[in-house]
């Protein structure tokens, strides 16, 4: 009986190495670009976010500002697309919220989408810069 149990743990024991390649079988999700160099965080009396773009033009940039969140999306006529959402914090005041594209660099197609709130109530952040990076 005991002979019978170790030859079976044997036997599964020696059948698992096959079981090693199952996860290089399965699809792996798709990886999607992310944008690692935006930043946000509160400067001052207003809170910043700072969203990089590469050729986009102005006309095809849409920024709406919701409770708690702000969408942003970017669609130009090459079926180019930008799709993301930022949690916003409690303090922020939606209604004075406004938004600038400018150039990164002067000869450079790169831009970055300045969104800026200010705080609700002029709260004022004493840390100073508070900026970290974003998920996508």
């Amino acid at each position: 009986m005991i002979a019978l149990l170790l030859c079976g743990i044997i036997a599964g024991a020696c059948a698992a190495p096959q079981f090693n390649e199952f996860p290089s079988k399965t699809p792996q999700p798709p990886r999607f670009p992310t944008t690692s160099d935006a930043l946000e965080g509160v400067e001052g009396t207003e809170y910043k976010i700072n969203f990089p773009l590469y050729d986009f033009p102005v006309k095809d940039i849409v920024v709406r500002a919701h409770e708690g969140l702000v969408k942003i999306k970017v669609n130009d006529n090459n079926n180019n697309r930008i799709e993301t959402t930022k949690i916003l914090p409690d303090n922020v005041n939606l209604n004075g919220g406004n938004w600038i594209l400018e150039p990164r660099e002067l000869s450079s197609r790169r831009h970055v989408l300045k969104i800026t709130f200010p705080l609700k109530d002029g709260v004022k952040d004493d840390r100073g810069d508070s900026r970290h990076g974003t998920t996508a």
